[in-house]
């Protein structure tokens, strides 16, 4: 699944061959860039501009959710028992189900500038963002600020715009090529 500006998307099921998903765009609204989008193995997830998010089970009939935000919405993950979605000046949503979801204040009151970037270690969000301002949180409710990004790319200026976390090595990267890793201690 591919997703962009206009309320675009289009699903391969190779990567080669492409097919132009029109009832998505109808759900996303035509005027919406959506940033990201995720699968729990049952319900694909999709979230972007406007605090719109959009489900589907089987990529070919989507439906809009009412996020409770009208926030920008840039991340979305699942954590194998809740969704979690981020956003610009702090938002942050939560779902147990892909259809109702709930609004957090913990991570604006924390770490109110925009998040572009979240992982789900296993453990805990980590959300990253604007000026590296970094959060994380076991829930999605409570969060924590800290500082190892900012301090890791030597700024507290610069975006973060991805955060991945492959074979236990935590990835972050942002402008001016800033990029950062957190390999677990032995």
């Amino acid at each position: 699944l591919a997703v962009g500006t206009s309320g675009k998307a289009a699903t391969s099921p190779d990567g080669i061959t492409w097919t132009n998903q029109a009832g998505f765009t109808t759900a996303a609204g035509s005027t919406n860039t959506m940033y990201s989008a995720a699968y729990d193995g049952t319900n694909i997830v999709v979230v972007g501009q406007s605090g719109r998010v959009v489900t589907s089970t089987n990529s070919t009939t989507w439906t809009a959710r009412t996020s409770n935000t009208t926030s920008s919405l840039r991340r979305v993950v699942w954590t194998g028992s809740q969704w979690g979605v981020t956003g610009v000046s702090g938002a942050f949503i939560t779902s147990p189900n892909s259809t109702t979801w709930t609004s957090r204040a913990g991570l604006a009151a924390v770490a109110g500038l925009s998040k572009y970037a979240l992982v789900w270690t296993g453990q805990n969000f980590i959300a990253t963002g604007q000026n590296a301002q970094t959060a994380t949180s076991s829930d999605g409710i409570t969060w924590t600020a800290t500082t190892g990004i900012s301090d890791a790319i030597g700024s507290t200026t610069l975006d973060m715009l991805d955060i991945q976390l492959v074979n236990s090595v935590l990835a972050v990267c942002g402008e001016a090529a800033r990029f950062a890793v957190s390999v677990p201690s032995t």
